[in-house]
């Protein structure tokens, strides 16, 4: 099993077949990436924000970014956008990896990561990560402050 993290500059058939099975699962945020950076709403591209994909022999199987948290005026607040992972491939460490590497890439240009998931198999994927989950804050429903 060989696992390769890589930036994604552009939307490649991959994410559509992944846009595919996420909405047979009744996830719409790929469909949103899609018609986002199609628009040229977000394409991932202002300071600091970045689009990771996984390829598994060359097949893209999971996908996720970090864009500047278009919900709060404070710029070096991040947000984690649009992580998921092709239900065949869960359980092999693809979301923490996509994960990790936002982290990486965050830390200097942004001092917290927030994002919002209604689910709860989602929700403990992230406190595993150490994510803290937050009520009261609309549109955020975990937050994770970096180190610098």
């Amino acid at each position: 099993m060989s696992l390769e993290i890589i930036r994604l500059n552009g939307l490649s058939s991959g994410v559509q077949s992944l846009s595919e099975a996420a909405r047979a699962e009744g996830f719409t945020m790929l469909e949103r990436l899609i018609s986002n950076f199609r628009s040229g709403n977000n394409t991932f591209s202002r300071p600091g924000e970045i689009l990771f994909g996984v390829e598994q022999l060359g097949v893209l199987i999971g996908i996720g970014g970090l864009n500047i948290d278009p919900y709060f005026k404070e710029s070096r607040v991040g947000r984690i956008r649009h992580l998921y992972v092709h239900p065949s491939t869960r359980k092999i460490g693809v979301g923490r990896m996509i994960t990790k590497a936002i982290e990486v890439h965050a830390v200097g240009r942004f001092d917290k990561l927030q994002l919002f998931t209604p689910t709860r198999a989602a929700s403990e994927f992230y406190e595993a990560l150490g994510y803290v989950g937050v009520s009261g804050v609309e549109k955020v429903s975990h937050v994770k402050v970096l180190d610098s």
